[in-house]
């Protein structure tokens, strides 16, 4: 939308951040990216449930769901401060870049370590 008003360049010159910061886009992206949130938790509900149940069949000898998976929900409050400070308006930017860089740590740490414990 902020291309598309010509409020900002378009790929590659524009992030997230830069796009989503103008009325009305700001309220339309945190619309739909709240909710994201819960779906993202289902995501890594249902993804460490079923490296549970192989490790078992598997007698995988090693605990990787445990630790992660309450690492991975708590990256989700990460995910929800990042979206909620979008705009910056009179909040600190760490909340913003700080929210984003956990949640995005933790879902490339969580993606690898399924991925690695699968193979």
């Amino acid at each position: 939308m902020a291309v598309k008003q010509k409020q900002e360049r378009g790929y590659p010159h524009a992030t997230i951040t830069n796009t989503a910061c103008h009325y009305p886009q700001d309220i339309v992206f945190r619309d739909l990216m709240l909710p994201a949130g819960s779906f993202i938790c289902l995501i890594y509900f249902i993804a460490f449930r079923w490296l549970e149940l192989l490790k078992k069949k598997t007698n995988f000898p090693y605990p990787v769901e445990s630790w992660l998976y309450k690492w991975a929900i708590a990256s989700v409050i990460g995910f929800y401060c990042a979206i909620g400070t979008i705009d910056s308006a009179g909040y600190p930017s760490l909340i913003h870049g700080g929210g984003a860089v956990f949640f995005f740590i933790f879902l490339f740490l969580t993606a690898a370590t399924i991925t690695l414990v699968l193979r």
